[in-house]
């Protein structure tokens, strides 16, 4: 299995389709389509159109897509899984919480690093919430503790302190305030010329502000 470098320069589909087991194929029309770094890349489209079944597949989760997906003119299927998921980070819309701290809900199993940790969710419009809880970053929390942007804040945290080459957003701005959204946008601009950023998203606000768009 092949190992890449921490620096992805493009992610390329080729021909692109998929199905689940004996279902028909999610796109009409195969998907050609390449994501450049330094570029906000937003993936737009009516709901059910196959954007985030389309974004999964760089995770490795199914390999048995026809056409072929490249990481700097790698093919996918030769990467090694658990590398493959540490090169792409995925912000899901449902965020995974575990019964612990804050801080090791945003570190996800990774060394903690304080410092970085309290920029990055100043960055991000976090911090506020976070200091509002009784022992701060130190409080044990689960998803019924936080509210629904809190949640959309701690998965976009929880990407961007993984520091992948890759950053996959899943609407990532459904559940966030005016003054988060603008947040996010700004601390996206800022770090697109060392990471490969693609959106999902319906929002007018991320859309306008992108360098690329693909509507499927």
């Amino acid at each position: 299995m092949k190992k890449m470098n921490n620096v992805i320069s493009s992610l390329c589909f080729k021909s692109v389709n998929f199905a689940y087991e004996e279902s028909k194929n999610i796109f009409a029309e195969s998907i050609s389509v390449e994501f450049q770094i330094g570029s906000i890349n937003v993936v737009t489209g009516e709901n059910g159109c196959g954007k985030s079944t389309l974004l999964n597949l760089p995770l490795g989760i199914w390999d048995n897509y026809s056409g072929s997906i490249y990481m700097d003119k790698e093919e996918v299927r030769a990467f090694d899984k658990e590398h493959l998921r540490n090169l792409v980070s995925y912000a899901f819309q449902m965020p995974a919480i575990v019964k612990d701290t804050i801080l090791n809900n945003i570190a996800w199993g990774k060394t903690i690093e304080i410092e970085r940790i309290a920029r990055l969710v100043e960055a991000i419009n976090f911090r506020d919430d976070i200091e509002s809880k009784p022992q701060s970053f130190h409080t044990i929390i689960d998803r019924e503790a936080l509210s629904q942007g809190q949640l959309q804040k701690m998965e976009i945290a929880r990407v961007l302190y993984t520091d992948s080459p890759i950053m996959i957003f899943d609407e990532p701005t459904s559940n966030l305030d005016v003054k988060s959204v603008h947040a996010l946008i700004r601390l996206l601009k800022e770090i697109k010329h060392q990471h490969l950023i693609i959106i999902i998203s319906h929002d007018d606000r991320i859309v306008q502000e992108a360098d690329y768009k693909l509507r499927l």
